[in-house]
């Protein structure tokens, strides 16, 4: 494998090392998400608050999206081959919305 451009090959093994635990980060994540949306959506039917779950679930998307960018900083900075390599961000099986 070609390093990628600018980088030595000590910088691209720990660029790739951050890219596999963004994708951890962001898979996880999602799950994070889609748990707290059921608990609102429980605590909802129960006729809770979920002022303070809604709060939680705000501070998740953030960090989500702070994981995706990093993501694709990273792998902007790989050349081609290295970014077939790792291939594309885990999906997003949620996209944050505002509830209110």
């Amino acid at each position: 494998m070609c390093p990628s451009p600018g980088l030595s090959e000590e910088h691209r093994a720990l660029a790739m090392r951050h890219i596999a635990q963004c994708k951890t980060h962001i898979i996880l994540g999602e799950k994070h998400i889609a748990k707290q949306l059921r608990l609102i959506s429980e605590l909802e039917r129960d006729g809770h608050d979920v002022g303070e779950a809604k709060a939680l679930l705000a501070q998740f998307e953030q960090y989500q999206r702070l994981h995706c960018e990093r993501f694709d900083t990273l792998l902007g900075q790989l050349s081609d081959a290295d970014r077939a390599e790792v291939g594309r961000r885990p999906s997003r099986q949620h996209i944050p919305t505002q509830i209110d």
